[in-house]
């Protein structure tokens, strides 16, 4: 285990330390050789960070830029047919599944009838479960938090109603924009 622990923390850390922290990282400066070099490298690298310069662009990049996107752009037309392609061929495949799920349908509807009917009994129990804990909830809440909890709900809804309104409203008003 490191015994440089904290004082590396506080040299390489940009939090102002206490008093005491301070004067304790300089006694174990002036006593350590790892820990006043790591010191004195950082107020090194640290002035070098905040006095260097921005570096411009070399002569001709923008002409060398507008060369190599010239020179780019076939292969990039090329990209966009390659995913064309490989839309096109995954929606074929997708209405594929789906049209044989529909003619499985047709050639047993009573097939799809019971599965329709099986989801709707689940989710109706499901419902019914879910009525269930909120009618035990509010029986042992008292009746000020359950009134609270509409409110709240209430209010959480009409706060979505109003930005809502407004995302509608702006995009009516601006259009939509890239």
């Amino acid at each position: 285990m490191s015994t440089h622990r904290p004082f590396e923390d506080w040299i390489l850390g940009e939090i102002p330390l206490s008093a005491q922290d301070s004067q304790a990282l300089r006694l174990h400066v002036s006593k350590c050789v790892e820990c006043r070099g790591l010191a004195d490298g950082w107020d090194h690298a640290r002035n070098r960070l905040t006095t260097a310069g921005m570096i411009g662009p070399s002569k001709g990049f923008a002409q060398r830029w507008s060369q190599r996107q010239a020179t780019r752009l076939p292969a990039g037309r090329r990209g966009v047919w390659i995913m064309l392609a490989f839309y096109l061929s995954g929606s074929l495949i997708a209405a594929g599944l789906v049209a044989g799920q529909i003619l499985a349908a047709l050639n047993s509807p009573s097939l799809v009838l019971q599965s329709w009917i099986r989801e709707l009994v689940h989710w109706s129990l499901w419902i019914r479960v879910g009525g269930d804990i909120l009618e035990a909830m509010s029986r042992a809440l008292p009746t000020e938090s359950i009134a609270a909890l509409w409110l709240a709900l209430a209010a959480a809804s009409s706060g979505l109603i109003v930005i809502w309104a407004a995302s509608v409203g702006r995009i009516l008003a601006r259009g939509v924009q890239r």
